[in-house]
């Protein structure tokens, strides 16, 4: 595959940058393509040696995988939000292609709830699985529509100058906090008792990262809601993200590096005016925005002598990590139609009692994984077999908890001892066994795979317990109004999944959001009458 950005090299800096921003996942790519189309020379860097995050693919023994971007909703249509969105940031740089009729599979303790494509599949879909909770299926629509019609002003505050933000809080976020600080749980069963379709109502909730009687409703809600209509799938993978967005930035006389991380942020009193990397250089930027997740932020890259430090840290002290998982990344020397693939995620739970999974996880590593999902890059890609003609891949990831993996905290990649490596095949050994339950066909076909642990995303994505998104989308995680884009260190903003919740499209429209403070313009204003 090819990779976008340059090595970095400190002969290759100008003298000063508009913008520096450190981390390339979603959060950092689009707003430094949004500086990048308003003028403004970008500096973006990135610590490991690919761009992207998150939202990266890489390649080994003539296979790809993806690491975080599997489907994307609400992409039906052109006027749609998100795709404008999308084709703002990448300048209609990507292909979006439709996924199978049926998007979603759902098992519950083995038992299969497909779901479907299309305006009113979703609620027809529930009320086929749970005919006799149809009033329940009504009202839990109508409150999901309720929760996400709340959720614009919500996300607008975080645009705002700080002050003015706390003066609308409560007129503007009000009625979106009415839902986000209800459980999912508490929500829906106030409408059922049936805990199956309270399961499988959340049985993709991996997208959010908390199960029900942890997660806010409202962020259930607007997951739900993205998905309704559509599930797309990016020809060519995640990495045609950054191939569309690099060279936007490139050609706005900025510069993407890999291999580039930074060790502090430079101050000038209270102001942010640079970073300085771990190799010695230090670059100068009349705005620096991170995209390293608000732990990284303030607990490593603000300087120990700013006065704003103590209060950053108590605010990390009010929220908590996302889910971790495993991973295994498989390859085939057979394409996915020799092998019977198709394009339909897979999302597994032991049982319905999805919160209860999490528990008896967490208490006994050998207790089932919470959930498993499994998905077919291969065979959702129309421009695969052009790539990567006679071969498929297949992306698995299951939840476990850092706790298990916590002795090997820090410890250099490929070099962990014995015991992890044993660890790392027992691992595989019960994911290929999930993946035969669904998919048996495949038994006796591998020709590749590898596994990840928390302990590798801890690695590669600098996350000190591993985790796969950024803050829990718990109801104490929307009560926190201090995560926005700007902070109290004048000239540093924060972008990504933190400042909005979590995901693609949440990082997505972090990086539009921050944009919009930086420039004091309404970009998603603007983007949204294009």
């Amino acid at each position: 595959m090819t990779y976008v950005g340059k090595s970095f090299k400190a002969l290759a800096l100008d003298a000063h940058y508009d913008a520096i921003v450190i981390g390339s996942g979603m959060g950092g790519l689009s707003v430094s393509s949004v500086l990048a189309q308003k003028g403004k020379k970008v500096l973006l860097l990135e610590q490991h040696n690919i761009i992207g995050g998150c939202t990266h693919a890489y390649a080994r023994k003539g296979y790809e995988w993806n690491i975080g971007l599997h489907y994307i909703g609400d992409m039906h249509s052109k006027s749609t939000m998100t795709h404008k969105l999308f084709d703002y940031v990448t300048q209609s740089g990507i292909d979006w292609q439709p996924m199978p009729e049926v998007y979603n599979r759902i098992y519950v303790a083995g038992k299969e709830y497909p779901f479907y494509q299309g305006a009113g599949a979703y609620a027809a879909n529930l009320k086929e699985y749970f005919p006799q909770e149809s009033a329940a299926i009504d009202e839990y629509m109508r409150l999901m529509q309720l929760a996400v019609s709340t959720s614009r002003k919500y996300f607008a505050l975080k645009a705002m100058p700080s002050k003015l933000s706390e003066q609308l809080h409560d007129e503007l976020a009000g009625p979106f906090m009415d839902y986000a600080n209800k459980t999912t749980y508490e929500v829906l069963s106030s409408l059922t008792d049936n805990q199956e379709l309270i399961a499988v109502i959340c049985g993709n909730y991996g997208d959010y990262s908390l199960p029900p009687k942890r997660s806010a409703f409202a962020m259930h809600a607007m997951l739900v809601r993205h998905y309704m209509e559509s599930a797309y799938y990016p020809s060519g993978g995640a990495a045609s993200l950054a191939k569309s967005i690099v060279p936007i930035i490139e050609k706005a006389g900025g510069d993407v590096f890999y291999s580039a991380e930074v060790e502090t942020i430079l101050m000038d009193g209270e102001k942010a005016i640079g970073v300085k990397l771990k190799s010695g250089e230090e670059i100068s930027a009349s705005t620096v925005i991170s995209n390293a997740g608000v732990n990284n932020t303030f607990a490593k890259l603000v300087p120990e002598a700013s006065q704003h430090k103590t209060t950053l840290m108590d605010g990390l002290d009010q929220v908590e990590q996302a889910y971790c998982a495993v991973g295994l990344n498989i390859g085939f020397n057979k394409s996915a139609e020799e092998l019977g693939l198709h394009g339909a995620n897979i999302w597994a739970h032991p049982s319905n009692d999805l919160d209860g999974n999490v528990e008896r996880h967490k208490r006994d590593f050998n207790a089932p994984f919470p959930w498993s999902f499994i998905t077919f890059p291969s065979a959702k890609d129309p421009s695969w077999d052009e790539r990567f003609e006679g071969k498929s891949t297949i992306e698995m990831f299951c939840a476990t908890d850092f706790e298990h993996f916590k002795q090997w905290s820090g410890t250099p990649w490929k070099k962990r001892g014995e015991d992890y490596e044993a660890l790392k095949q027992d691992i595989a050994q019960r994911m290929f066994a999930e993946l035969y339950r669904y998919a048996p066909q495949l038994e006796g076909h591998v020709d590749y795979f590898e596994v990840s642990t928390p302990v590798t995303y801890q690695n590669f994505l600098r996350r000190d317990t591993g985790n796969f998104m950024g803050i829990e989308a718990s109801p104490e995680r929307f009560q926190q109004q201090w995560l926005r884009a700007d902070t109290p260190i004048d000239g540093l903003y924060l972008t990504g999944q933190d400042v909005t919740t979590d995901g693609v499209i949440s990082a997505l429209m972090a990086g539009v959001i921050t944009s919009s403070r930086i420039l004091g313009e309404d970009i998603a204003g603007e983007i949204a009458k294009g």
